[in-house]
Formats: C-alpha cells, structure tokens, sequence
C-alpha cells in the first residue's frame, strides 16, 4: 500500500481524490496548507508527495519541492497544477519534482492510475 501526501487547499477538490484514492487502497494524508507538509514530512515517510502549485497562502507547490526531497529522497514528488505552462513544469522539475500533471486533465481515477504506476 502506498501512502501519500496530498496537498490541496480547494476542500471539494481534496475531499474528492482523498475519497478515492482510500477507495483503492491508499494510505492519505489530506492537507491544505504548506505548514501542515512540512510538519508532516517531519514525521512520516510517504511514498507519493502530490502538492498543488497555486495556494490561497503566500508559498507554492514549487516552495515545497526542496524541503519534501531532502526530507523524503526517495519520495515521488508530483506537482499539481491548472496552469499548463511549460515553463513551470520545467521549474517544478529542475525544482525537484519527478512530474508535473494538469489538474484539469487528471481526474481522481487517471492520478490513481499514474499512482499504480509508480
């Protein structure tokens, strides 16, 4: 079983993939601001790190990515976002992150999948 991270501020949107994603098995940590993370990682290993990129606080997905890969090097780090720049998924990526998906294109069931992918 695979456990993950989940950062999302949007409630509707968190409560809809961590639904699903324990629907199929998975362990979910559900959190909705960048201080609940880092707190986190301090004190859990996860398999999976999935944070959203614009936040309704002043720090970003892109803020997290260091932090989460020199707490969890092993970790995936997924960031997820609605903007399709490619600018910002080369950023994430020189950033750290393994990947970067567009939230608009990846429903609960597709980001389950990519998951099972791993």
């Amino acid at each position: 079983m695979k456990k993950i991270l989940f950062l999302e501020d949007e409630e509707v949107v968190g409560k809809i993939y961590k639904k699903n994603l324990e629907k199929k098995g998975f362990k979910v940590d559900w959190v909705r601001s960048s201080s609940e993370v880092l707190e986190l990682i301090n004190k859990n290993s996860y398999d999976v790190v999935a944070l959203d990129h614009r936040l309704s606080e002043k720090a970003t997905g892109l803020d997290l990515i260091k932090p989460v890969r020199d707490k969890l090097p092993k970790a995936k780090i997924v960031m997820l976002s609605n903007y399709s720049e490619f600018q910002l998924a080369k950023e994430a990526r020189v950033s750290g992150a393994d990947d970067y998906l567009v939230k608009l294109n990846t429903t609960p069931e597709s980001f389950i999948e990519y998951i099972k992918s791993l």
